[in-house]
């Protein structure tokens, strides 16, 4: 046998070797378990706080969006509406509530942010947590500036 096939041959079963170690060796994460006996999880799976903060974090900055939403139509319609009735403090209410739910969920949202990154074993996109971030901050932040 030729040294050239010696060498194919040899990175031939090398190659088979590295994928059937692969498919074998699979990388576990250890967590506590209620028994405190550890609980080890498979590459895939994610813990019950990581699954919970990331729904709460993805709710919370749909709702601080859609408030963000409301306060701005509520806003134009009272502006083109012109000064109230007696009886229309209602509609003049209106986006200061929608501005009240958009600081709460935008505080937990970022708060659930930053757990959702600091639990989870795959991370979300960073332009997803960057739009999330943008949009909490935003509302908090002109929330803060209304009310202070």
């Amino acid at each position: 046998m030729s040294k050239k096939k010696r060498k194919k041959k040899r990175a031939a079963s090398q190659n088979k070797s590295r994928s059937a170690r692969s498919q074998t060796t699979m990388r576990t994460r250890t967590v506590a378990n209620s028994d405190d006996a550890p609980l080890e999880l498979l590459p895939g799976q994610e813990t019950r706080a990581a699954e919970s903060a990331t729904v709460v974090w993805v709710l919370c900055t749909l709702a601080t969006a859609a408030s963000l939403m409301g306060t701005v139509t509520f806003a134009i319609i009272n502006a083109a509406l012109g000064a109230p009735a007696d009886n229309g403090r209602m509609m003049q209410m209106l986006p200061q509530w929608f501005m009240a739910v958009g600081v709460l969920t935008g505080i937990i949202g970022l708060i659930g942010n930053t757990l959702t990154q600091r639990w989870r074993n795959h991370k979300a996109p960073s332009i997803v947590r960057f739009v999330s971030a943008i949009v909490c901050a935003i509302a908090v932040g002109i929330g803060v500036g209304l009310w202070l």
